[in-house]
């Protein structure tokens, strides 16, 4: 015969137990408690079950629904989430710089971290960066020969400007009259 409410029949088939020790003596009373606890719960969802089947179809979808909009207001208005705040730094930051040359005194306070000391590297004592990890490349003989003959033009170039705007020459040219009606024009 099938029962008309929501829970399944129970079918409890009982085991056989092994012989009793004085070692489970002390689980006796918990176990007892355990039994009237899962009994309490079986009598409290069977009175459950036979309020809801008394609801009807209609009426547990009601109810249904009811728990499912208390419960997702309760997470939408109820549950919030934060960002955690950002970490405050005491120590001010250390970049990291790869250094081509190294020296063997170690600086007073380093700016940076690099694999090797570099102490007093540069030729100013202000504190500016390289633009470029590369090293600086040597010029070569042609380069500086180049960068004389450039210097030689740029000095004879201002010699001759100055020479063409000089406003009297030394040297006096004699100039021909002009004559215009000679050629019958």
């Amino acid at each position: 015969m099938r029962r008309m409410g929501l829970l399944h029949d129970r079918k409890v088939v009982p085991l056989k137990r092994r012989a009793k020790h004085a070692r489970h003596a002390p689980w006796a009373a918990a176990l007892a408690r355990l039994d009237a606890r899962v009994d309490e719960l079986e009598r409290n969802m069977a009175a459950l079950d036979r309020r809801m089947t008394a609801l009807g179809k209609h009426g547990r979808m009601k109810v249904a629904f009811g728990i499912s909009v208390v419960l997702h207001l309760f997470f939408i208005l109820g549950v919030s989430f934060t960002l955690p705040p950002p970490p405050k730094v005491d120590n001010p930051q250390l970049e990291i710089t790869l250094v081509n040359a190294k020296s063997p005194t170690r600086p007073v306070k380093a700016d940076a971290l690099a694999q090797a000391n570099l102490d007093g590297g540069g030729n100013t004592d202000a504190p500016r960066r390289a633009k470029s990890p590369l090293p600086v490349p040597r010029e070569s003989k042609g380069a500086a020969e180049l960068a004389m003959a450039q210097k030689r033009v740029e000095r004879l170039e201002r010699e001759a400007k100055q020479l063409i705007t000089q406003p009297k020459s030394k040297v006096s040219v004699a100039t021909v009259p002009e004559t215009r009606g000679m050629l019958g024009v």
